[in-house]
């Protein structure tokens, strides 16, 4: 059995959960994990050209996705980053044909995909008669978060949620998006159908004090919501799919083109916010 060395970039939350399961894996023999924050990109830089980690795991913030990776696959290690893999799908294409110059993995996780529930809403969708499937999401306005809204990367933030649907159905075509900007956060109402004119929405809710919720709708009913499944499992059963994908024994869960789909529409979402006209906040708030 091969084993390998791996290196986490990024101290947070899913850096820390990664760490926990790498340092228990069989199939890791040797692992480091560097924090950005202190190091910067330069440090993380000059530590990977003298490190024999085969493989890179970034779990940063998301505007450091791009140069992180590029940088990793500069120096011929394999990666797997959180998603979203970057910003646009120019970037993600030009950093998929570094990977493929270098002979090296770019991956791009989405674990959601992996859990029981989204499994038997897919079994559910292919089995039965239906016409409209929505998603009700809501979550903290993070600092990071607020700064990728700032930036004009709304869509980008919902990438989660979108890529659960375009799982579930397919190809998305966007119809229409609704944003609002609140002194705390914003509000997002995106609608879009699949190739059989099934529609799909999504609101997403981003404010200071607000508790992460998600919440599931098929044709008004609630549909089946996540099982007690641990994150933790999900990381394991993430870094297994990409362990295997590097020995060719099956390939990873989230495909390329998968990828592209869903953050070429998360730039379409943007572009539609950017062309409308600003919402008035106080008269939403009131």
């Amino acid at each position: 059995m091969k084993t390998f060395e791996v290196c986490i970039v990024g101290t947070g939350r899913a850096g820390q959960a990664r760490m926990r399961i790498a340092k228990n894996h069989q199939r890791i023999h040797h692992i480091e994990s560097l924090s950005v924050r202190e190091l910067g990109v330069k440090g993380i830089q000059r530590h990977l050209e003298s490190s024999d980690a085969e493989i890179v795991i970034i779990c940063t913030e998301n505007s450091l996705h791009a140069p992180l990776v590029d940088l990793a696959l500069q120096l011929e290690k394999h990666v797997l980053v959180e998603f979203p893999l970057v910003n646009s799908v120019k970037e993600a294409e030009r950093l998929w044909a570094l990977g493929l110059e270098k002979n090296r993995q770019l991956i791009c996780e989405c674990i959601s995909l992996l859990t029981p529930a989204h499994q038997l809403r897919k079994q559910r969708l292919a089995t039965e008669s239906w016409s409209r499937l929505q998603i009700s999401f809501q979550g903290r306005m993070y600092r990071w978060i607020e700064s990728e809204a700032e930036h004009g990367h709304i869509g980008q933030l919902a990438i989660g949620r979108l890529q659960a649907l375009w799982d579930l159905v397919g190809d998305l075509t966007l119809k229409h998006v609704d944003c609002t900007f609140y002194d705390d956060g914003y509000s997002v109402l995106i609608g879009m159908h699949d190739k059989s004119g099934h529609r799909c929405q999504l609101r997403e809710t981003r404010r200071v004090d607000t508790l992460r919720e998600s919440t599931w709708f098929l044709d008004g009913k609630t549909f089946p919501e996540e099982s007690p499944a641990s994150k933790t499992n999900l990381f394991e059963m993430d870094l297994d799919y990409v362990l295997d994908a590097l020995e060719d024994i099956r390939p990873h869960y989230l495909e390329k083109e998968a990828c592209l789909g869903v953050l070429d529409l998360a730039e379409q979402i943007n572009q539609w916010i950017a062309a409308s006209e600003p919402k008035d906040s106080e008269a939403k708030d009131s």
